[in-house]
């Protein structure tokens, strides 16, 4: 039950930071990739650098380039 309770917490926890991801990028959603990275930079300390690239769809390599 404990571990049932943790999993779902933790789901929440990643839906509400997607969902806080999108309202903040919805400008930039349909631009180019490089505006999604100058984003994710942007707002790294506001946000998991993995959630971002999910949510924005981008490459993880192309961020380091």
């Amino acid at each position: 039950m404990r571990t049932e309770n943790a999993r779902l917490k933790s789901e929440l926890r990643r839906a509400e930071e997607e969902g806080d991801i999108l309202k903040k990028s919805r400008k930039i959603l349909c631009q180019r990739v490089r505006l999604k990275y100058r984003f994710i930079q942007d707002h790294r300390d506001e946000f998991s650098i993995v959630s971002m690239w999910r949510v924005l769809r981008v490459n993880r390599a192309g961020f380091y380039v």
